[in-house]
């Protein structure tokens, strides 16, 4: 139940609150230890919140851009040996349509309770979908290819339309078959859309 400005908020308010530069600016926030959920973070489009910048010098906290992330979930390799993060069978890592019925309902498992990747990363496939610095656009869906991403910072990205205010996300969820939790599988949303399948994980200089 996380949207994209949440994911920007926690980041600034986990960078103030440890004395850490914080890496986004929005011009309609002063103060980010004061901001509230309920109240402060939009619940649809806004156009302060979309024009978010990034300083990526800062030592704070901030969502992986897709090139990051991506790595990230290969195991910290360039090789393309896994088709989910960690393993080419997907129930030794990854929580999703077929494994995730427990109670009488599907939903989001523990984090940690299947198998790691090489660099002792969990659930980057399955469990929640995972939002990226990275814009995207209604028709980006997709999995990448190649040599996927050419810089690992910013929007300079696969070219598939970065004209929209949608946000990138990544890893399949628990919601989904077993082709969407690929780590090549690319996908994205509004950034103000809150579901039971979106999650995300932070980085740190």
């Amino acid at each position: 139940m996380i949207s994209w400005y949440d994911a920007i908020a926690y980041c600034n308010k986990l960078s103030a609150m440890e004395g850490k530069g914080p890496v986004y600016t929005v011009s309609s926030v002063s103060n980010w230890l004061e901001l509230k959920y309920t109240t402060d973070i939009p619940s649809t489009t806004d156009a302060k919140w979309d024009a978010v910048t990034c300083d990526f010098t800062a030592d704070g906290y901030r969502l992986p851009t897709e090139w990051e992330w991506e790595y990230a979930a290969r195991g910290g390799t360039n090789v393309r040996e896994w088709e989910y993060s960690g393993s080419v069978t997907i129930g030794d890592v990854a929580w999703y349509w077929d494994n995730s019925y427990v109670d009488n309902k599907y939903s989001t498992r523990p984090v940690g309770t299947l198998g790691a990747n090489d660099l002792g990363l969990f659930d980057m496939s399955g469990n929640v979908c995972e939002w990226c610095w990275n814009k995207g656009d209604a028709t980006f869906d997709g999995s990448s290819s190649g040599t996927p991403f050419s810089t690992p910072t910013g929007d300079a990205v696969v070219s598939t339309g970065y004209s929209s205010n949608y946000r990138v996300i990544r890893g399949g969820s628990w919601e989904y078959d077993a082709d969407y939790c690929l780590v090549s599988y690319r996908n994205s949303s509004y950034p103000y859309n809150r579901y039971g399948r979106y999650g995300f994980r932070v980085v740190c200089r």
